[in-house]
């Protein structure tokens, strides 16, 4: 990806290997959303930067959710389920990730190159 230039890497895991082996760069203003599991997560006013493999990115999500889950009580069949498909696809894969980065400076490294499809927004 060219850095500089407004970015959407989509990223599809085949199977467990592509989420294991797999890294997510994600800069300050990187927005990574999945629309097969119907999540999205943008960066606030404080966001930090971060170099994770997928599946550890997967687990962050999972965290987010268990949070979640406590502070809106409400929902927290729906999110139990939730957790439960995402830990079910960081066994194995079947779902895609979109990367959008108005700078162009988040991107995932695949295991495969084949996983992975960039496009530029400008």
């Amino acid at each position: 990806a060219e850095v500089g230039r407004p970015t959407r890497v989509i990223f599809t895991a085949k199977d467990g290997l592509d989420v294991a082996k797999s890294f997510l760069i994600r800069s300050k203003t990187g927005i990574i959303h999945s629309p097969d599991l119907g999540f999205s997560l943008e960066p606030g006013t404080q966001a930090e930067s971060f170099i994770t493999t997928v599946e550890g990115f997967m687990y962050k999500v999972i965290d987010y959710a268990e949070r979640l889950k406590l502070l809106q009580p409400e929902t927290a069949e729906e999110v139990e389920r939730f957790i439960e498909t995402v830990h079910r696809k960081i066994e194995e894969g079947g779902f895609t990730l979109v990367v959008e980065d108005p700078l162009g400076k988040s991107f995932i490294v695949p295991y495969r190159q084949e996983t992975v499809k960039i496009e530029y927004l400008d």
